[in-house]
């Protein structure tokens, strides 16, 4: 990537921001190395770690990078002397155990991070490297007593000959005589050697070696004659201990020189998971997102903010390379052309830097080969250049280079010359860059260039919005309206005299002033239109708001129905149970007492009671139901409002009855052994699969038993039937046949697999008015026919 535009662009100024965030030197090199790739895999691949990364920070903290410090410098020591100071050491110990704890933080969140735990996964462990330095090096950095046996005797008898020494010398200064002899009584050390401070007159008297003495030489430090010998005895002793020592670092040395190779790896592998972490914090500060990439020149960028700017920074909206390959800012000066220009080639640097760009989601970032910019004023004193003739020079550069994968960024095309040759030079520029294809955004403050972008074909007009009101620019990006300079207007707010004002309108071209009232016009007619639109689409949330409340609501009551629906059935199904067992009981008391008796008439005012029970349980839970929807007719329903006596469907249920009257809405139906009183709407008629009942006002128990008896066969068929359907029409067909006063009944299921025969041989014995189920005799279909007794 072009250089110039690097720092043009400012670039490295978006490096130092995410350096702050870095733990150590490692991430430090990563940031200065990081620069924008072509490579739309590798870019996507940058992107999608810092993505991972902070969802691991959102939902888990920060990475634990502390103990990490860069040794590749210890390494090529330990490789080329030999040898690792103790404190150097316990910079790698901390590197080593830092990334294995790295490693199994993010292990712990693979399944939403695949990227990074493939790379934390090549992070190899070094357990007896750990194991050693922890076993040899202290965490004050120094050479552990039990490093190997020989330190451990040498430092035992330092110890002993050292107490041996300092019993003697405590000894000396205890005694009367020696006292007299010295300047101080205390004990020091000069060259590795316990002396003691003696005046210079008393030498020969006190005997030993000197080792020093003072600057005025009245004071001579001497090692008594009488620990000379202990003296000796433990500079022997500290020089076999500093040996020992330097073995034992040498060996710890050479144990990292043999595993160089991968622990540079490893260093390696740390540096690019602090420099993602670096992103992941600075992309959270910043509110940024993973942009969508583009490969075929189109930029997107939604409420775009320049990363470099503080305070309430106002977001753009730009594209590109759709409906146009070449976008022309106009507006007034500091209105925010300039840094329009600098966000989108920024923006563009940084996502193809694998960075996250501060913008809304759903931008997206064209991937350039290269990218030019030409912004600024830079003319060189040194070189005797100009201001235009910097801006020539660049340009040169850029028209040599250019391409269909470049995005070029020309600032104040055409300026610092003759207006009309530096608007015909940059209408040229233009022409050139667009017919290699290049994306160009550029800025200008020549009308003649404002008339090219309307004529010309895949260019566009755009402009930084100014408030007329308050003549002030409000920064916002208009991308198909043309903008005006306003010098006029900011002349006047700034004081310039109306006299000078009023001359200059005077003297402004009729022509280009008609012009800038067009331009005014469509700004106008923009707002307007932006206004509508903003009223347009708060309606639509409305709309949308209210719809999702109603959705929610529907979703409430169906569940609040299919809760009630499943309450009723159940208590249907209590009743039911209940009201076969008083009925069979009562039918029973029927069948021994005479029709006309007195215990005929209590049992058959007992199961009225009965009957008039289970109609008000029904009808309260009927009551409990909510409206429910039309139900669509199913197979063989039939069209029509069903009349009394005919077959329905109670279609709340499932079930078949027949209806016995209708009245004000309401409809009596008979299912099985009860009577329920149901809405005429939930009722469907179905096509007659036997005689219907005579159901008529007032019907007494004998005629309808009767009508049963004389109507229903002697026997069912449920060959070719599934389960549910079968045990339906065997559960009515008992109840029939306990109605007509049957005492037997033939089942025929049929062989094959036995699943239908186990359906009804358990459905009968399981039926508490049902006392002996047989199989019928082998000339009357033996094992394929169940003969029911009831009781």
């Amino acid at each position: 990537m072009d250089s110039h535009t690097l720092d043009t662009l400012e670039f490295d100024a978006v490096r130092e921001q995410i350096r702050r965030y870095v733990a150590c030197s490692l991430g430090a090199e990563e940031v200065d190395r990081m620069a924008p790739e072509t490579e739309v895999r590798r870019i996507r691949t940058r992107l999608q770690e810092v993505s991972e990364a902070r969802r691991i920070v959102d939902a888990r903290g920060s990475f634990p990078l502390d103990g990490v410090r860069d040794i590749r410098p210890h390494l090529e020591k330990a490789s080329v002397a030999g040898i690792l100071l103790p404190g150097e050491l316990l910079e790698v110990l901390g590197t080593i155990i830092g990334a294995r704890q790295l490693q199994t933080f993010i292990l712990k969140s693979q399944e939403s991070s695949p990227l990074l735990t493939d790379l934390a996964k090549t992070i190899t462990p070094f357990p007896k490297i750990e194991s050693e330095i922890n076993r040899c090096i202290t965490p004050k950095g120094e050479v552990a007593d039990h490093a190997t046996p020989q330190l451990q005797t040498l430092r035992q008898r330092l110890k002993v000959t050292h107490n041996r020494m300092m019993e003697k010398l405590n000894s000396y200064l205890r005694s009367p005589e020696v006292k007299n002899l010295l300047q101080d009584p205390v004990i020091t050390v000069r060259d590795g050697r316990y002396c003691m401070p003696v005046k210079a007159e008393h030498r020969r008297e006190f005997g030993g070696l000197v080792h020093d003495s003072s600057a005025s030489g009245a004071t001579l430090f001497m090692e008594p004659q009488a620990v000379v010998d202990l003296g000796n005895e433990i500079r022997e002793l500290q020089l076999k201990e500093e040996q020992e020592i330097e073995k034992i670092l040498r060996n710890l040395a050479g144990l990292l020189a043999s595993q160089s190779a991968a622990l540079l790896a490893m260093v390696g592998t740390l540096a690019q998971l602090d420099l993602i972490a670096a992103k992941a914090y600075w992309a959270n500060e910043h509110r940024a997102v993973e942009p969508e990439l583009d490969t075929t020149g189109r930029l997107d960028l939604k409420g775009a903010r320049h990363p470099l700017l503080t305070g309430d920074v106002v977001p753009i909206d730009v594209y590109l390379g759709d409906e146009f390959t070449a976008l022309l800012i106009t507006g007034p000066n500091t209105g925010g052309k300039t840094v329009t220009l600098k966000t989108v080639g920024l923006l563009t640097l940084m996502a193809q830097a694998g960075i996250p760009i501060p913008a809304e989601e759903g931008s997206k970032i064209a991937i350039f080969r290269q990218v030019f910019a030409d912004i600024g004023d830079e003319q060189s004193i040194q070189q005797s250049l100009s201001t235009f003739s910097s801006h020539v020079r660049q340009i040169i550069k850029i028209l040599e280079n250019v391409d269909s994968g470049t995005l070029v960024l020309l600032d104040e095309m055409g300026a610092g010359t003759d207006p009309a040759e530096g608007a015909a030079l940059a209408k040229a520029i233009l022409k050139y860059l667009m017919k290699r294809s290049a994306r160009i955004v550029a800025t200008t403050h020549y009308g003649e260039l404002k008339e090219f972008a309307f004529t010309e074909a895949g260019c566009k007009n755009a402009s930084v919005e100014f408030d007329e009101e308050t003549l002030r620019p409000t920064y916002r990006l208009l991308v198909g309206v043309p903008g005006s300079s306003n010098a006029l207007a900011i002349a006047s707010r700034l004081g310039m005299p109306d006299e000078v004002i009023s001359a200059a309108r005077e003297m402004y071209h009729p022509e280009r002033a008609a012009l800038e009232a067009i331009y005014r016009e469509m700004e106008s007619d923009r707002r307007s239109a932006e206004e509508n639109e903003s009223a347009t689409r708060a309606a639509l949330e409305d709309a949308e708001r209210l719809r999702r409340q109603c959705l929610t609501e529907y979703d409430k009551l169906m569940r609040r129905k299919e809760r009630e629906i499943e309450r009723a059935v159940e208590e249907a199904r209590h009743i039911v149970r209940k009201a076969k067992d008083e009925a069979g009981e009562i039918l029973a008391n029927l069948r021994k007492q005479d029709r006309e008796s007195k215990a005929t008439e209590t049992a058959r005012q007992r199961l009225e009671r009965v009957s008039e029970r289970v109609e008000r349980r029904r009808r309260r839970s009927d009551e409990r139901l909510p409206h429910l929807p039309e139900i669509q007719k199913g197979d063989g329903e039939v069209e029509g409002v069903p009349e009394p006596g005919e077959e329905v469907l109670l279609a709340q249920f499932g079930q078949r009855g027949v209806l016995l009257r209708r009245e004000n809405g309401r409809s009596e139906v008979q299912v099985g052994a009860m009577r329920l009183t149901v809405p005429t709407q939930s009722l469907r008629r179905v096509k007659a699969q036997e005689r219907p009942v005579e159901a008529q006002k007032g019907v007494s128990l004998g005629t309808v038993s009767l009508q049963r008896a004389l109507a229903l066969p002697a026997e069912l068929d449920l060959r070719g039937q599934r389960a549910d359907e079968a045990m339906l029409n065997l559960e009515k067909y008992l109840d029939d046949a306990r109605l007509a006063g049957m005492k037997k009944v033939r089942v025929i299921h049929g062989k094959g697999l036995g699943a239908l025969r186990k359906v009804v041989w358990d459905a009968a014995k399981s039926d508490p008015t049902v006392g002996q189920v047989t199989e019928a005799p082998e000339e009357e279909g033996g094992a394929g026919v169940a003969v029911i007794e009831l009781k």
